[in-house]
């Protein structure tokens, strides 16, 4: 009976994905690998899709053979409910630990004795995140204040008290969960701290489209050119990169940082100078103090086609991190071919090898970082040597068909 009945698979995601945020009108910039994922499996026909997705509550909506539903973020227990009795699910799929919804998810479906049928996906872990959450940044900045902040409860100290609770709850999660998948040594040694008989399944994930269908070339970079990627919070390393950005500007003056998202402190509106916040205020004094308002750039927000462009562009791609699991816009990145540079930190070393197809250095040695960067700056064949390396490694481990193929399996095994 089994062998014949289409398989059906629920997936809880903490975004909605681009196909029903585009009909609703939103645009998605985030999410990528799950977006792929779905359109490969919907065109299983063994397969039938369902996703449940934070963001608006709103009634099923079929696209391409995808069923979608929504839900208030923080507030799943009715729609879930809901799901599960009119399409009694043969698999659930939690996309990541990170959000409140996860823990009411694993919650409900333990009372309804489902567990057996659930699998939790391993993006970032905030219970290990948090404590790397204000490596590099001084004491004066994470107990520091605007008056933008207190106004909306959104400090530095807050948003670290909030990973903390999180973070208890993810510990609950991997506690009560009877399957996982992962992805690099990292986050296998975390979930089975986190409960010693979770049983781990490795699956690597798939990049958006645009990723495998362009190649980095020297000769057509920009040279001296950095693209980085998120800026918004200290985990992602802006300020290590800031000060390694004043070693690298001294042999390379004419060296240029293209990061994602808008200048948070442009004098132009009064608007946003008002909302900078403690962080950001940390920024602009090391930006100050290395006099490196000429070799920044900020691009703004870029959709898929934006981003293969960005990396295209560059001489080097950096992720700065201070805590990573595997970072998938270090794997565009490597796919595309662009030499990388990575802190050593997380899950990274299961990405990449160092001297091979990228450089690794120590995550709080800013030094270190821009001695890796001049490097490459200074030696084009070990720039195309290496992001020829990466490419050829990262085909494979983001690779469309096994990864798909490796879930099903995986679906399978748990669905007996």
């Amino acid at each position: 009976y089994r062998s014949w009945k289409k398989m059906v698979i629920l997936w809880i995601t903490n975004v909605e994905l681009p196909a029903i945020a585009s009909q609703r009108g939103k645009s998605i910039f985030v999410g990528g690998w799950m977006d792929q994922t779905s359109k490969l499996l919907s065109k299983n026909k063994n397969i039938e899709l369902h996703v449940l997705s934070a963001g608006e509550e709103y009634d099923e909506v079929e696209i391409d053979g995808i069923r979608y539903n929504g839900f208030e973020p923080n507030n799943i227990t009715k729609a879930l409910t809901n799901c599960m009795e009119s399409i009694c699910p043969d698999v659930i799929h939690i996309w990541g630990s990170e959000y409140l919804h996860a823990y009411q998810a694993i919650n409900l479906l333990e009372k309804q004795a489902k567990l057996s049928r659930v699998v939790v996906s391993i993006q970032g872990l905030v219970s290990i995140y948090v404590n790397h959450y204000f490596a590099g940044v001084p004491h004066r900045v994470v107990v520091g204040k605007t008056l933008y902040e207190i106004v909306r409860r959104r400090t530095l100290m807050g948003a670290y008290r909030d990973m903390c609770k999180q973070g208890n709850k993810e510990k609950e999660i991997f506690q009560k969960a009877k399957y996982c998948i992962g992805r690099t040594d990292w986050d296998f040694a975390c979930a089975k701290q986190m409960n010693p008989s979770i049983q781990y399944y490795l699956c690597n994930e798939i990049l958006r489209s645009a990723f495998y269908n362009a190649c980095w070339s020297f000769d057509r970079c920009d040279k001296f050119t950095i693209a980085f990627s998120q800026t918004h919070y200290p985990v992602k390393g802006l300020h290590y990169m800031l000060e390694a950005l004043a070693i690298i500007k001294v042999k390379f003056p004419k060296v240029k940082l293209r990061a994602l998202g808008s200048c948070p402190f442009e004098k132009s509106s009064l608007i946003k100078r008002v909302k900078v916040s403690t962080y950001q205020k940390y920024l602009k004094e090391l930006i100050d103090k290395y006099q490196l308002h000429d070799n920044i750039e900020w691009v703004g927000s870029c959709d898929e086609e934006q981003m293969v462009q960005h990396y295209l562009r560059a001489n080097v791609f950096v992720c700065a991190s201070t805590i990573e699991n595997s970072s998938n816009s270090i794997g565009e990145a490597m796919v595309l071919g662009l030499p990388v540079v990575a802190s050593d930190v997380g899950g990274i070393k299961s990405l990449l090898t160092h001297e091979t197809e990228g450089l690794i250095y120590q995550a709080d040695a800013s030094y270190m970082l821009a001695d890796c960067i001049i490097r490459i700056f200074e030696n084009s064949e070990l720039a195309k040597t290496m992001g020829n390396n990466a490419r050829i490694r990262a085909l494979k481990t983001h690779s469309r068909e096994i990864n798909t193929e490796t879930l099903i399996n995986i679906y399978n095994d748990i669905r007996g």
